[in-house]
């Protein structure tokens, strides 16, 4: 990715669960590999045995470039995590979302809705939407 000049990554289905006894362990290797690819890692780990998880990676690169970045706020079930980018020669920031929407059509529904009014017109939204 690295390579590539692959700035940001959105990522589905990680299966990190913040229950399973090997969380700590899991979370710090998926830190290190993030860190091996210079990349910094937001993640939303999973609470239900449904879902799957969504994460960010971004490029430290982008540090270098006048960018800095800022978590916002991880879904309490693994649902979204997004997260502010922004440049110091500019006073607006676009958020960044990584979502993975619920299969289910009335869920995936009442899952947007929920979401709808933290969403800003700066947003980039990426994911897996279900549809």
């Amino acid at each position: 990715m690295h390579d590539n000049q692959v700035d940001i990554v959105a990522i589905q289905e990680h299966n990190l669960r913040g229950h399973d006894p090997d969380f700590s362990t899991r979370l710090r290797q998926f830190q290190q590999a993030a860190d091996s690819l210079e990349y910094t890692l937001f993640l939303a780990p999973v609470r239900a045995s449904t879902v799957g998880g969504t994460a960010l990676l971004v490029s430290k690169a982008l540090e270098s470039k006048g960018y800095s970045t800022e978590a916002c706020y991880k879904h309490s079930h693994g649902r979204y995590v997004h997260v502010r980018l922004h440049h110091t020669d500019f006073s607006n920031y676009i958020t960044l979302w990584s979502i993975y929407a619920p299969a289910d059509e009335k869920e995936r529904i009442d899952f947007f809705s929920e979401m709808a009014p933290y969403v800003t017109p700066d947003a980039v939204l990426m994911g897996d939407y279900n549809c």
